[in-house]
């Protein structure tokens, strides 16, 4: 039995974890925007704040994290990647994740996401996060059918009278 751990990003994670990302992330990546793995993990690891890396027995098998956006602030966009490897490492990964999106919850009043119709292992996950999932609808470059999945955050955003 290995050993699962969550830990920062170090140098070379995004080129091991891009190198033996599961298909279906692949294809998620390249319908949405057209990058291949490596890029498409280099730029949304860029972008969060939020960032975790998960290892089984030290190598590192998935990265997830959450970057702002939103107009008027406020919401997020949680994501995560992964090798095929997270398989093994299931049992520990699903009782780790609800901890770490405590934190993405408390970071954001609103998270968002979309999710590729085809990725089936993802929206199984999300829905089991709690994340609510729309119908598909056209996204991204290829206009494939992708699922809007969103979640309300904890974070209370006090905007004032308008």
């Amino acid at each position: 039995m290995g050993r699962f751990e969550v830990r920062p990003l170090r140098e070379g994670d995004v080129a091991v974890i891009a190198d033996g990302m599961r298909l279906s992330d692949k294809q998620e990546i390249w319908a949405a925007s057209r990058l291949l793995p490596y890029e498409g993990l280099w730029l949304a690891a860029k972008k969060s704040p939020l960032l975790w890396v998960g290892t089984w027995d030290g190598t590192p098998i998935g990265m997830a994290g959450c970057f702002p956006g939103g107009l008027l602030g406020g919401v997020g966009y949680p994501w995560q990647l992964a090798t095929e490897e997270i398989e093994r490492a299931a049992l520990p990964y699903l009782r780790t994740v609800r901890d770490y999106l405590k934190t993405v919850k408390s970071s954001y009043s609103l998270l968002v996401n979309w999710v590729d119709a085809r990725n089936e292992t993802s929206i199984k996950w999300m829905k089991w996060l709690g994340f609510n999932i729309e119908d598909p609808a056209p996204y991204g470059i290829d206009g494939l059918p992708f699922h809007y999945a969103w979640m309300r955050g904890e974070k209370n955003e006090s905007s004032g009278n308008f």
